[in-house]
């Protein structure tokens, strides 16, 4: 069964509707391949990474004393947090498989920052207890000399010596302070267990200056190594590590987010060219069909010119013979009225026609055409009579053989009485 024109455009305005969609679907997904985005993410994590490695920096200048205080130690943690929920809050609109493996180095980010947070505040406790010492043992050992020498009483040998011990002693903790070593400090040591043999016979002023002295060496002694690991330690927290996998997920998103964008620029163009064709398609439909109603149109106006030619032609014979007719049936009419003969004509519904002689309506006495001819022939026939004329006039008009419509017509009465006439 052939399909009418209108539903057989049907298929191809429902693909054109289905390849707009998929056109318009991929362009919003090609338009949320956000680059810019991105690139802050990673400036993000490169200010991370550069606070981080401040922080680090900032440690080493505590230990060695060119940071006077531990605030450069607090102030990155309020930086590193902001910029850490930043972070959370652009990537949690990724992907779901990204969003989780950011999640998680996160976490560990975190985790890392929060061990590094608790080992720094251990430091800080330790380094200020070895700085204070460190800094006040040259005071300390300045203190002994002058008590020994403020003295001047008892061996002034035994006093040189212990002031050269104490300034030897000092010498020797300020050097391990920058190179410490399992040796240098059992060097030390033993040197403060002679002083203190010797502080014995020392008056009791200097034995209590030199109590503090070999106190605050001890402290050195004690936190130096502490302080030490604790900065291996700090400095073996994997923030790093972890800074360059929040990275390197970073990275890998953008390389999958740049893939996909490639993917649906390649399904964008096939699509649009798949449009394109269908277009192009249903235009030369257009055309044809255009050219096809074009001819059949002028097939259709020349067929109605001829049509209207012929009407015309079979106008103009219909109009000669209707005249010819005419002029026929006046000689005729004028014959039979000249004849002075009762002509007419009978149709098959048993009424007269219009065509009789002017006898008819003389001996009929009114115009008879169009009244029946029984009530016109038959006026005071007995009923029956009648009625046998009747039958064999209407079986006249519908017998088709010559020879039986003959012989019935010889059947029908040869006169009539009319008012007494014949």
């Amino acid at each position: 069964m052939k399909l009418p024109k209108r539903l057989g455009w049907l298929p191809m305005a429902g693909l054109a509707l289905v390849l707009t969609s998929i056109l318009a679907f991929l362009f919003v997904r090609a338009q949320g391949h956000n680059t810019s985005s991105y690139f802050e993410n990673v400036a993000i994590v490169r200010q991370i990474k550069q606070l981080d490695a401040r922080w680090e920096l900032d440690v080493m200048k505590s230990k060695t004393g060119i940071n006077a205080n531990y605030d450069s130690l607090v102030n990155p943690l309020s930086d590193l947090n902001q910029l850490q929920e930043n972070l959370k809050t652009r990537v949690s609109g990724e992907r779901h498989e990204a969003a989780t493996a950011l999640a998680a180095a996160d976490d560990a980010f975190d985790g890392a920052i929060w061990e590094k947070t608790r080992l720094i505040e251990r430091f800080k406790s330790h380094n200020s207890v070895l700085r204070n010492s460190l800094v006040f043992l040259p005071t300390a050992a300045d203190d002994v000399r002058a008590m020994i020498f403020a003295g001047g009483k008892g061996d002034l040998e035994a006093l040189r010596k212990v002031s050269s011990a104490v300034n030897t002693v000092l010498l020797e903790t300020l050097v391990y302070s920058q190179t410490p070593s399992e040796e240098a400090a059992a060097k030390i040591e033993t040197r403060l267990k002679r002083l203190q043999a010797a502080g014995g016979e020392l008056p009791a002023s200097v034995r209590d200056g030199l109590d503090v002295f070999v106190s605050h060496t001890r402290t050195a002694l004690r936190e130096q190594p502490l302080v030490n690991d604790l900065l291996r330690s700090i400095a073996a927290v994997p923030t790093t590590t972890r800074i360059d996998d929040l990275d390197r997920l970073l990275s890998d998103e953008q390389k999958h987010v740049e893939q996909q964008a490639g993917q649906d620029r390649q399904y964008l163009l096939i699509f649009a060219t798949a449009l394109v064709v269908l277009f192009l398609y249903a235009a030369v439909r257009l055309i044809r069909s255009h050219g096809v109603i074009n001819r059949v149109n002028k097939a259709l106006a020349e067929a109605n010119a001829g049509l209207e030619r012929r009407v015309a032609e079979r106008t103009h014979e219909l109009l000669g013979a209707n005249t010819a007719l005419t002029a026929t049936q006046g000689a005729i009419r004028n014959l039979l009225d000249n004849s002075d003969q009762g002509f007419l004509t009978v149709t098959p519904d048993l009424l007269i026609g219009d065509q009789s002689s002017a006898a008819c309506e003389a001996i009929l006495g009114e115009a008879p055409a169009g009244k029946p001819i029984i009530d016109q022939l038959c006026r005071g026939t007995p009923h029956d009579a009648v009625s046998a004329m009747r039958a064999t006039l209407a079986s006249v008009f519908r017998d088709s053989s010559d020879f039986t419509r003959d012989l019935k017509l010889e059947l029908l009465p040869t006169e009539f009485g009319l008012d007494r006439k014949s």
